[in-house]
């Protein structure tokens, strides 16, 4: 069941469309009224039927008729405006979860959404409010100027800090806002070994000498060229027998 002040708004746009046509609406609608005017009043040498474009233009005309909003004004308009904002202040705002929570979807966020969000209360709630709204200014074109998710509450502040949530299925990272930085310690000295650190010493140092070969390593590789050399010696003599056997 709706909220009391919703169905009071409802009364008070009695006359109003149930679905109002939007301004790039309208405006798509008067233009093809111009484009079959064209047609229907145009001398006998444009092409087209007449009939039928006669036709289309009276249901276009009826279609902006019912469905056009009606601009109020006066006491009236102060009184929508009244309960529209009251409607968002006490059906619609308390009902969104805010901003965070669809990227990191905490537990029960998605059921909130669905039960609650998407549910028959506020959903009629959202569409009294943008009644009301497009009969207070019907060619508004801002595209958030039926936006509900304007109102829904923001948690992360102007500092910047992250939307850290270990109990989420997305937690993100955890990071220290600007004021939180600003007032660290003097006693906590910086981190000395860091990732950053290591790196800024590499550079720092340049390209690493190469340690001189230990004796062992000179006699194993004495050793490797020697069979290497007897490896070759061995297939070369090996050629040579069979070239003079051929011979």
């Amino acid at each position: 069941m709706s909220a009391p002040v919703v169905e009071t708004l409802k009364a008070e746009l009695a006359d109003q469309p149930a679905m109002p046509l939007r301004p790039q609406q309208i405006q798509d609608w008067q233009d093809e009224q111009v484009r079959l005017d064209a047609i229907v009043t145009g001398p006998p040498w444009i092409s087209g039927d007449r009939g039928k474009a006669l036709q289309r233009k009276r249901k276009i005309d009826q279609l902006l008729e019912q469905q056009a909003p009606r601009s109020v004004t006066g006491e009236r308009a102060n009184r929508i405006k009244r309960l529209a904002d009251e409607v968002v202040s006490r059906v619609i705002a308390p009902a969104l979860q805010p901003a965070v929570h669809p990227l990191r979807r905490p537990v029960k966020a998605i059921g909130h959404v669905l039960k609650v969000e998407w549910g028959k209360a506020v959903k009629d709630a959202t569409l009294t409010w943008k009644r009301a709204m497009r009969a207070l200014d019907p060619m508004n074109d801002d595209p958030d100027f039926t936006n509900i998710e304007q109102f829904r509450p923001q948690p992360a502040g102007p500092s910047g800090a992250a939307s850290f949530d270990v109990d989420s299925n997305h937690p993100g990272n955890f990071a220290m806002s600007p004021q939180a930085k600003a007032n660290w310690p003097a006693a906590l000295a910086e981190p000395q070994n860091t990732a950053l650190g290591q790196v800024q010493q590499r550079e720092a140092r340049g390209r690493r000498e190469k340690r001189p070969a230990t004796p062992a390593q000179l006699a194993a590789l004495a050793r490797a060229h020697a069979a290497r050399r007897a490896k070759s010696a061995a297939a070369q003599g090996t050629v040579l027998s069979q070239s003079a056997v051929e011979a």
